[in-house]
């Protein structure tokens, strides 16, 4: 694993821009670790968004076994640094946790994630 992933939680606070009015949830960060992010199949699936159909590609985190503190359903990462070989458009983007991972004799912990606009 090459990226490097910052992972937070919603801390139950609210904070107000005042500029623009807008209220923003407020996270605690629970680690930042080397990740991987990847698509295990190439298969989109239909979903009907707003009277739309619209593809959703399945991605999965792949975190390293034993260094993460638990990670939950909801929690958002964001990729902090990407490695050399990696995509660089990756840089910045922010997913968010779908579920845990399941596995025994796991290599990699693998989340599945979904793209996460605030």
């Amino acid at each position: 694993m090459t990226d490097t992933c910052a992972i937070k939680r919603a801390n139950g606070t609210t904070t107000q821009d005042a500029t623009t009015g807008t209220v923003s949830d407020g996270y605690d960060t629970l680690v930042t670790t080397k990740c991987k992010l990847q698509m295990p199949t190439a298969i989109a699936r239909p979903q009907e968004v707003g009277g739309r159909t619209s593809f959703m590609v399945r991605l999965e985190l792949h975190l390293p076994v034993g260094t993460t503190p638990e990670i939950k359903a909801d929690d958002i990462v964001t990729v902090t640094a990407v490695g050399d070989l990696s995509d660089v458009n990756l840089l910045n983007r922010t997913f968010r946790v779908v579920g845990p991972p399941a596995k025994s004799l796991a290599t990699a912990l693998r989340f599945e994630v979904q793209e996460y606009a605030s």
